[in-house]
């Protein structure tokens, strides 16, 4: 059976990992990485599960959890299970959550070459009230420059925050 509708339909999926629980956070996730290959192989089934039931997707969003706390190994494997299994409209926005502090030049660039075209990073919870609860990433830990100007520094203007 084929979805139809009158718009185009966007595609989130939920990467259940974090490198930690935070206490305030209400969505599924999971603070340990020893189920990731479970999941992933799991992913990979649900996945093709679902080939041909939708025409075209016109965004893509991978959340959480974190997603970037997977390695770019696993989340190219994702990246390729889903191409391979839906269509997407052309300039479809693709967006991964990201924790500021998984992001290093190099990850910012493989994540970049898998397609991703927006990183929705996780600064606005950076306060320091969250201090209480153990948030593990304050006001105080970020750098010097603003996100925006630290992918300009990576050379990857083409990504939107």
């Amino acid at each position: 059976m084929v979805f139809k509708t009158m718009f185009i339909p966007g595609l989130y999926v939920h990467v259940p990992f974090c490198r930690s629980k935070c206490p305030y956070c209400a969505f599924y996730s999971i603070a340990s990485a020893s189920l990731i290959p479970r999941w992933l192989n799991a992913f990979k089934k649900e996945i093709s599960h679902y080939k041909g039931h939708f025409d075209e997707f016109d965004s893509l969003y991978l959340g959480g959890g974190t997603p970037t706390f997977l390695e770019v190994s696993d989340l190219a494997g994702m990246m390729e299970q889903i191409f391979t299994h839906f269509d997407f409209a052309r300039d479809t926005e693709i967006t991964i959550e990201a924790n500021p502090c998984d992001l290093t030049r190099e990850k910012t660039k493989s994540l970049r070459d898998l397609g991703f075209n927006r990183i929705s990073l996780g600064v606005q919870s950076a306060s320091n009230p969250l201090k209480m609860m153990n948030y593990r990433f304050l006001e105080e830990d970020i750098p010097p420059c603003s996100p925006k100007q630290r992918l300009w520094i990576c050379d990857l203007p083409d990504l939107k925050i």
